[in-house]
C-alpha cells in the first residue's frame, strides 16, 4: 500500500487474494528438513516473496497460511502449504 502496511482484508481495491495449495512430495530428509525450517520460521506471518509462475519476472507477495508433513514412504516426506496472497 506504500506505507508499509499489508492489505489482508477482503475489502477495499486490489481485493481478489490468489490462494494457491502447493504441494512438494517425495521430499529427502535433508530438503524436508530445510523446507520445514523455511515453514516454521515463516508461517507467523511474514511476508514471502515468491514467483507467480516461474520464469514470467512476476512475484508475488504471500502469507503461509498454513501446512501439514506427511509421510510419503519410509524416506521421504510430502509437505502441502497454503498461501494467501497480499498486497
Amino acid at each position: 500500500m506504500g506505507d508499509g502496511y499489508i492489505q489482508v482484508s477482503a475489502k477495499g481495491i486490489n481485493n481478489v487474494r490468489r490462494r494457491y495449495e502447493v504441494v512438494f512430495p517425495l521430499l529427502s530428509s535433508s530438503n524436508a528438513t530445510t523446507l520445514r525450517t523455511f515453514l516454521m520460521t515463516n508461517s507467523g506471518g511474514q511476508i514471502v516473496t515468491l514467483p507467480v509462475k516461474a520464469g514470467d519476472g512476476l512475484d508475488g507477495n504471500f502469507i503461509i497460511e498454513g501446512w501439514k508433513e506427511e509421510l510419503d514412504t519410509p524416506l521421504e516426506r510430502r509437505f502441502t502449504v497454503s498461501l494467501v496472497e497480499v498486497f
